[in-house]
């Protein structure tokens, strides 16, 4: 016990719990003098991965702060349905939680986590000077951590790290036009909040998060005072803590302006920005819903009698299943458990979706099941049990359930369903193991069309439901696709080729691209009508996402070459010309020596 407090950095308690594994789960490691990874046995293939991402990746994302870096210990969990990952200060370590979700951008998983997560660990690590080594050799790791937590601003740890995963690829949360529309449509349509609501929210408004808030006010930063800006202020909160506002004391230094108005400042220059590019979108029949405070309706079915089904989100509520008349009466349908929220499938009787369950002894295993609600009757069905399904949708017959589902392994397949039994009636696997995003049937049941995310970016794949013949519908990009649905010859998704989420269509016999839609801020979750003649999908407000409805006619669209567009986001402008990009190397395929990992 003298050792432990004499010597803080020999105790090795575990201060921060993410929460238990099996006991089955047989671990092992790799263990290098810059990292320690620990990982579930038969993981060694992504854990190697890893390996060789952080190898080549850590430098360039602690270039500009120079951190002295220290081990970084990173545990894998592949038993939970949850896509996530943190690091810790106390003890130093990161968590990666290995599901990759239906909703992420056009990177794989270990990259993302690679660029965002080590920018963290990078921030840490810079604490351990001036003061803030002092605070280490007096409190330990809780004392380097008291100086992260307190001293720097939310905005500014998440905010740096989406500025990482942004700058060191093509892609990144920073080129995704649904991530900025909440504060650009809330700038725009109603006002700039004061800092203290910007940064902690409000019970009554809507607030972006501090990842969207952080990104901006990081990258405004960089645009107008270089790079060396928050390298200079994390130097000053580490060595000057004791100042008790040494980020904004430095801040002040380098820009003239303390937080409140360097956020004030960085908002208004925004909202020039955005109000110079802001164009109205066509004019759209919009459902006229009356909702008293921020809803969005989401994954909106059109059904044959005019009316819409949707998933209906809200600030004073929890989700709910809805149905929506044409008057625009909202009727509650089925409130669902933990779901989702990356698809719904419905039709005229039924709703089906993936629901999380939970195991009850171990906390980082838990299961992803199918389940369906038919409307009419009242009656609900689990359809699968201890599964890891995601983004089902039921077939025009409403006999099967297509599914993405993702092994322990990171092996990833779509899988058909009968929709009463729940057995498995065969699976579709591609030879490089596409990552896929929420299939959606044609009307005819004989295709399926759905996202796929490899190396270069994504795509859209077709599938013949009868011989399992796949074909790509669009070359590989880094640029944000999603959403495909089909209908007669023709496949509508959600693009960003102009820096939103327009619609756009695609000709399958003559190969011709089109804008569909030119939206205000975003478009996303788009269905045919049962006939093929209307789309409806969410069309995003400063409000939230309301469903809206639009005549689709092929011969009256504009042709639109989606091959040769390009958009050029803010961080493409600011950016050093030699900016690692982690998307254009060559990751090498290096085996590292493992063991045996004792808990």
């Amino acid at each position: 016990a003298v050792a432990v407090l004499l010597f803080p950095e020999k105790g090795q308690a575990q201060y921060y719990l993410t929460g238990q594994d099996p006991a089955s789960v047989k671990w092992r490691q790799i263990n290098t003098k810059e990292f320690r990874l620990v990982f579930p046995e038969g993981y060694e293939k992504i854990a190697n991965y890893y390996m060789n991402l952080l190898a080549v990746s850590a430098p360039h994302i602690n270039n500009p702060y120079h951190a002295r870096l220290r081990k970084l210990n990173i545990v894998l969990h592949n038993r939970s349905t949850t896509s996530n990952a943190m690091v810790s200060p106390t003890p130093f370590h990161a968590d990666f939680f290995e599901m990759p979700a239906q909703d992420m951008y056009a990177q794989s998983w270990q990259k993302q986590l690679t660029l965002h997560e080590f920018r963290h660990a990078v921030q840490m690590d810079k604490m351990y000077q001036g003061f803030g080594k002092f605070m280490y050799y007096l409190l330990g790791e809780q004392g380097t951590a008291a100086v992260f937590g307190l001293y720097l601003p939310l905005w500014f740890i998440e905010g740096d790290a989406v500025w990482s995963e942004t700058v060191h690829s093509h892609s990144g949360r920073g080129r995704l036009p649904e991530f900025v529309y909440p504060l650009k449509a809330q700038v725009l349509d109603k006002k700039v909040y004061g800092y203290d609501k910007a940064q902690f929210g409000s019970y009554r408004d809507f607030v972006p998060d501090h990842y969207t808030l952080g990104y901006q006010l990081v990258s405004e930063g960089i645009k107008n005072y270089g790079t060396g800006l928050w390298d200079d202020v994390l130097n000053q909160v580490a060595r000057k803590n004791y100042t008790l506002v040494p980020f904004t004391h430095r801040l002040k230094k380098n820009t003239g302006n303390k937080k409140v108005k360097f956020y004030h400042t960085a908002m208004n220059n925004l909202k020039s920005n955005w109000q110079a590019q802001d164009t109205p979108s066509v004019p759209l029949k919009s459902l006229p819903v009356s909702d008293r405070f921020y809803t969005s309706y989401l994954f909106p079915h059109l059904l044959s009698d005019g009316s819409i089904i949707a998933e209906k989100t809200s600030i004073d509520d929890i989700n709910r299943f809805v149905k929506i008349s044409p008057g625009g009466k909202v009727t509650r349908l089925f409130t669902p458990g933990f779901d989702f929220r990356e698809s719904l499938s419905a039709n005229d009787s039924l709703l089906c979706w993936n629901e999380k369950t939970f195991d009850p002894r171990w906390s980082n295993r838990d299961y992803s099941v199918i389940k369906i609600y038919n409307y009419k009757t009242k009656k609900l069905r689990q359809l699968t049990r201890r599964s890891r399904y995601f983004a089902p949708a039921l077939s025009p017959d409403g006999k099967t359930v297509v599914a993405v589902r993702v092994d322990e392994e990171q092996n990833y397949f779509l899988d058909f369903l009968d929709a009463v039994s729940g057995e498995k009636i065969k699976e579709f696997h591609t030879p490089d193991n596409l990552f896929f995003m929420t299939p959606h049937w044609s009307a005819d049941g004989k295709e399926i069309v759905v996202t796929v995310l490899g190396d270069k970016g994504k795509s859209i794949l077709l599938l013949n439901t009868q011989t399992l013949h796949s074909k790509l519908l669009l070359p590989f990009s880094f640029t944000e696709i999603k959403w495909p649905v089909t209908h007669d010859g023709y496949v509508v998704y959600t693009g960003t080729y102009e820096g939103k989420d327009n619609l756009y269509a695609l000709d399958l016999k003559t190969k011709n691209s089109y804008r569909v839609l030119n939206s205000r801020f975003g478009a996303t979750g788009t269905a045919f009508s049962p006939s093929g003649n209307k789309l409806v999908f969410s069309n995003y407000t400063s409000d939230g996402n309301k469903p809206a409805t639009l005549a689709f006619n092929p011969q009256q669209l504009q042709p639109f070459d989606v091959k040769t567009s390009r958009y050029l986001y803010p961080v493409d402008k600011i950016k050093p010309a030699s900016s690692f990009n982690l998307d254009d190397v060559s990751v090498p395929d290096s085996l590292y020596p493992e063991k045996k990992y004792s808990r």
